[in-house]
């Protein structure tokens, strides 16, 4: 009866070991341990002495761990319930392998019962250095803390735990016992059946989330590449706002005409009038701002697009400069290129303190935005698409809101990012 003590609570503390590692705890309360020492170790023992059913002890040994983790650590549900499976699952199988490799090298076949008579204690003692062992590095390797899974890759991964248990159960009742068991094999065809889909289930949804990786990271290289593009477009405004600098001085030096021919004359005054008619550049705190906005109206301009502009910037926006440039241009872009029949866009741009606004109404002629208010893909606005997905990212890496809103003959995006430096 001692023997069978000592073993529980040993077995019991390399168990405790092994979840407090998982939980990353490094020095756990007293109370907790002794707790769950107590429970686990009495429980296993009361099932020895009275010589009970143990089949799906896994259950409660499961239950015991879960209330473990759950005093002593703040990790998910699902996660502490695959950490709890995992030792009684790890115990079972060493277990198997012991007394397969133990009864076949000693008796040279598997006998439980005279190998428990003639090395009962040799390969007790086996047991308990191999489970030592092996908790060991499982503890120190196996890296709890940083389970990559979503939600239900999780659960799936219980699933499949919970199968290897009824699996290994079913197994051991056809290794260890010499009459043939219809019930358990069956058991254990049934579990293998369910394990290998579950497999495949999990696999399939890891292939899932790999490939939406290889979205982000697509979207992360055509964010790259319209930063390039944007780059330059500031470069030749640049250009062309000295340019007109320099035309301004020049119709300067002909205030006397005295000596010019009247077709001269009407040259020139055609020239000062539609200099004349040419959009003022805004001035803001904020050059990039500047630059942007000027570029677009100008481009709007152009195309008989009415652009009006509501700037309100008393704090410059806490972005990084080609960020605010790309946003901007995106929004810009868009309302630009899928200008409705009125040709009529509407920008504000308001900072202060605490946040930074920006608000793009267009006129619009089709429907972009479904009941849900999800973007509508048409065939002709795939690049509209990129560049609202543009948009999200940007305004997701500032930790900001982003909403859209359409009525018949509009098309508005507001966008408002805080306005602090610890992103």
């Amino acid at each position: 009866m001692y023997y069978t003590i000592v073993i529980n609570v040993i077995e019991t503390s390399i168990f405790c070991y092994f979840l407090t590692n998982a939980a990353q705890v490094k020095k756990p309360k007293l109370l907790p341990v002794l707790i769950y020492l107590v429970l686990s170790a009495g429980t296993i023992t009361l099932f020895n002495f009275y010589d009970l059913d143990q089949s799906f002890y896994f259950v409660i040994d499961a239950g015991f761990n879960f209330l473990y983790l759950s005093l002593i650590c703040e990790y998910e549900t699902d996660t502490k319930i695959i950490i709890a499976l995992i030792p009684n699952l790890l115990l079972t199988v060493l277990s198997l392998l012991v007394i397969i490799v133990s009864s076949e090298l000693l008796l040279g076949r598997i006998d439980l019962i005279q190998l428990k008579d003639n090395w009962g204690i040799e390969t007790d003692l086996l047991a308990q250095f191999l489970y030592i062992v092996t908790f060991l590095i499982a503890a120190k390797k196996i890296p709890f803390s940083s389970f990559e899974l979503t939600k239900k890759e999780k659960w799936m991964l219980i699933a499949a735990l919970v199968d290897c248990e009824f699996m290994l159960m079913a197994v051991s009742s056809l290794v260890l016992v010499s009459v043939v068991n219809e019930t358990n094999i069956t058991i254990a065809l049934l579990c293998m059946i369910v394990f290998i889909t579950l497999l495949l289930m999990i696999f399939n949804e890891i292939t899932r989330q790999n490939e939406i990786v290889h979205k982000t990271e697509y979207e992360k290289d055509l964010l790259d590449s319209q930063l390039v593009s944007t780059n330059k477009l500031l470069k030749s405004q640049s250009e062309l706002l000295q340019i007109r600098h320099d035309m301004k001085h020049l119709f300067s030096a002909f205030n006397d005409t005295d000596h010019l021919t009247p077709e001269s004359i009407a040259e020139l005054n055609k020239m000062r009038g539609e200099f004349d008619q040419t959009i003022l550049p805004i001035e803001t705190i904020s050059p990039a701002i500047n630059a942007v906005v000027n570029t677009k109206r100008q481009e709007a301009l152009e195309k008989h697009i009415e652009m009006t502009c509501t700037l309100n910037v008393a704090f410059e926006p806490h972005m990084e400069k080609d960020d605010l440039c790309l946003l901007l241009s995106n929004l810009l872009d868009n309302a630009i290129q899928h200008i409705g029949l009125h040709k009529q866009i509407n920008l504000n741009l308001y900072s202060d303190a605490a946040k930074f606004m920006i608000r793009i109404r267009n006129s619009c002629d089709i429907a972009v935005l479904d009941k849900d208010h999800h973007l509508i893909e048409h065939d002709h606005g795939i690049q509209h698409g990129y560049g609202l997905r543009t948009i999200r990212s940007l305004t997701e890496k500032y930790h900001g809101d982003m909403n859209m809103d359409q009525t018949p003959e509009e098309f508005a995006v507001i966008i408002i990012l805080p306005q602090t430096e610890n992103r």
